[in-house]
């Protein structure tokens, strides 16, 4: 989690140093399809051609409305190197001269301009427009230039006669156009590069806290786990009283989960003290129903296939009314009023007695 105490210039001056240190192109921060259709709309605007490339002169989006001419160059690997070196050398004076510049296409020699995309200080993309013609035409030269790339002569005069002409004035509107353009596309890579940045510290601080959220669940479970555990030790407590002979008095209700416990708990007294006498005490459960007497004939039967004896204490008037009423059969097991007498029916199995010492 961020400092609570930083104030909103301090991390805003943090955030900017983390953004000099990332590493990105024009397109992870606005979208291609987007970038497509601001050019698609320029050159409606204008009539120039339009394209936005990386500053080696490579493209980045499709080339809009490019003339005859230059898709006749661009249809050969020779004029297309030629073009990528024009679009590199146009950008890298757009850089230097820090505005929008033109000049004459080093490839076909149409009228082009550059403007630098430049985010946080990098420069990312060039914005190329132009592939116009201003002033007068030496057709000898693009003839010669057809011949050298390799395309039919006449096929590239007549496409450079189709090519757009423009006045010195309208370029410079143009230039100015693009300039502000350019400069808008810049401010907006680097608003969408703060909200990338900031998208993923929001992403790393909700994922700290979900760890965090995580951990404490965990702990709170491992604690509630814990005092579950504790309140079953105290619920099914073994007492050893005398040597092979072992106590579980039993409080409160017994249901399906604490009837579990309780043969479990028992089960483990017997083979830790190796008990053959288990005394269950009954006193403390208010109510003894079918339920809760199945669940007791369990228990026995299970400490009797351990090899130990059971006898029952704690059998009250009332719980005894109850267990004739509702016919429970508990004549194959030994019970006892209370757990003192109990526990000398248990010393008697054992040969055992009490004696007061004279």
């Amino acid at each position: 989690m961020e400092d609570a105490s930083e104030t909103a210039q301090e991390f805003y001056s943090r955030i900017e140093a983390e953004l000099s240190a990332l590493q990105f192109s024009l397109t992870d921060l606005i979208d291609k399809k987007a970038l497509e259709e601001i050019l698609d709309a320029f050159t409606a605007a204008t009539g120039f051609a339009s394209t936005i490339g990386n500053p080696d002169g490579t493209p980045i989006t499709r080339y809009s409305n490019f003339c005859e001419l230059c898709r006749l160059t661009r249809g050969t690997e020779l004029g297309t190197k030629n073009c990528y070196r024009s679009a590199e050398v146009l950008g890298r004076r757009a850089i230097e001269s820090g505005r929008v510049v033109f000049h004459r296409c080093l490839s076909a020699g149409l009228m082009d301009a550059a403007a630098p995309i430049i985010i946080h200080g990098r420069h990312v993309a060039n914005w190329l427009v132009g592939q116009v013609l201003v002033g007068d035409v030496d057709e000898a030269h693009f003839r010669d230039y057809a011949r050298k790339i390799g395309v039919d002569e006449e096929q590239y005069i007549a496409a450079l006669r189709r090519v757009p002409r423009k006045t010195e004035e309208e370029v410079q509107k143009v230039a100015e156009f693009l300039a502000v353009l350019a400069r808008n596309l810049s401010e907006m890579g680097f608003r969408r590069l703060v909200d990338m940045k900031l998208r993923e510290r929001l992403q790393a601080s909700f994922e700290m806290e979900q760890r965090a959220l995580r951990e404490r669940e965990r702990l709170q479970q491992e604690m509630i786990e814990a005092q579950r555990q504790a309140l079953r030790e105290l619920s099914t407590p073994i007492i050893p009283v005398f040597e092979r002979i072992i106590v579980m008095p039993l409080i409160g209700s017994i249901d399906t989960l604490r009837a579990r416990d309780i043969t479990r708990s028992l089960l483990a007294g017997i083979r830790e003290y190796r008990a053959k006498i288990v005394i269950l005490d009954i006193t403390g459960v208010p109510l003894v129903d079918s339920g809760v007497a199945a669940h007791l004939n369990k228990t026995i039967q299970a400490a009797r296939l351990k090899g130990a004896q059971t006898i029952v204490t704690g059998v009250s008037d009332a719980v005894a009314e109850t267990i004739v009423e509702i016919g429970i059969d508990w004549s194959g097991i030994e019970t006892r009023a209370d757990l003192q007498s109990g526990l000398q029916a248990a010393l008697k199995k054992l040969g055992l007695y009490i004696a007061r010492l004279a």
